[in-house]
């Protein structure tokens, strides 16, 4: 990765290019939490969920004799977040280079597949039980973070066309 980048009028975007890095950082940052919790014993696992559980439980006024597995919901919605937290860094790497936008973003959803499926494969290492449910979830949180990437691109470039129209109106 080049630290300055040329624009097409000549000017050297070094913001966007930082930007970049850091995003990279980041999502090399997320790819090592989400494969080292897969890696976690199962023991330890459980603890950390339960120990999430007891934190919200008393926020979602839940008594002991609610039938409902929280430790499963929390284990769930685990993978969709931090799949959401590597589709947004994705999103955001995609949208930077905004040439060929539409196939960037199907890369970057292709690649957050790859990414569940290699987490759930290593579950099978560290003698966990993987799950065809899990991957799918992971797709989710995947096209989660894309789809909010998406919608403030969007919301950007439709405040900046309006502004360059309010200015060529003067």
């Amino acid at each position: 990765m080049r630290l300055i980048v040329k624009g097409v009028d000549g000017t050297i975007k070094k913001r966007e290019t930082t930007v970049r890095v850091i995003v990279a950082v980041l999502l090399a940052v997320t790819l090592v939490f989400i494969v080292c919790n897969s890696l976690f014993p199962v023991p330890l696992s459980d603890a950390q969920s339960s120990a999430v559980v007891k934190a919200i439980k008393p926020a979602l006024r839940l008594d002991q004799q609610n039938d409902v597995n929280l430790d499963g919901v929390i284990r769930k919605l685990a993978h969709v977040w931090e799949f959401a937290a590597l589709g947004t860094e994705l999103g955001v790497l995609a949208v930077l280079r905004r040439k060929h936008l539409p196939a960037r973003l199907g890369v970057a959803l292709a690649c957050g597949l790859f990414a569940g499926l290699v987490d759930e494969t290593v579950q099978i290492f560290s003698h966990r039980g993987p799950e065809i449910q899990d991957v799918w979830l992971d797709g989710l949180g995947v096209l989660l973070g894309l789809v909010a990437v998406m919608l403030l691109y969007g919301a950007v470039h439709l405040i900046r066309r309006r502004k360059n129209a309010r200015q060529l109106s003067r």
